[in-house]
């Protein structure tokens, strides 16, 4: 059976003692805020592109790190074919100003049929809120 390597941040290679071929999946993240202020709710969102389509048969996790080293998972809601979104609200911890990071997951399998899993890192930073 073949098995698959990561190449880099969107190749994935597939190692076939037959035949190497490269797999090119596009996957972006992003983060925004409103503001740095605590309480300030952090969007995510996602999008998973094979040969500029979208990957269907896919999902997205984030796994989340606090200022203050407490740690959460939760799962991203598809909102259409490729696109993914989730919102995050814990962030009302003046007493923990810092950078929240977000180590987002893609798992799933490519219109090959080959499974891939790709992981990107973003930080939004939350301030003590006290501007005195």
């Amino acid at each position: 059976m073949p098995s698959v390597t990561k190449a880099d941040e969107n190749t994935i290679i597939e190692n076939n003692p037959i035949l190497n071929i490269a797999i090119d999946i596009e996957f972006n993240v992003s983060l925004f805020k409103d503001s740095d202020n605590p309480g300030t709710t952090i969007q995510l969102s996602a999008s998973l592109k094979q040969f500029d389509s979208p990957i269907e048969n896919a999902t997205v996790t984030a796994h989340v790190t606090r200022p203050d080293g407490a740690k959460a998972t939760f799962p991203f809601q598809k909102t259409h074919p490729g696109h993914f979104k989730v919102s995050y609200n814990d962030t009302n911890y003046p007493e923990h100003p810092g950078n929240y990071i977000f180590r987002v997951r893609a798992k799933g399998i490519t219109k090959t049929n080959v499974p891939f899993s790709l992981e990107k890192t973003l930080a939004g930073y939350i301030s003590s809120g006290d501007y005195t």
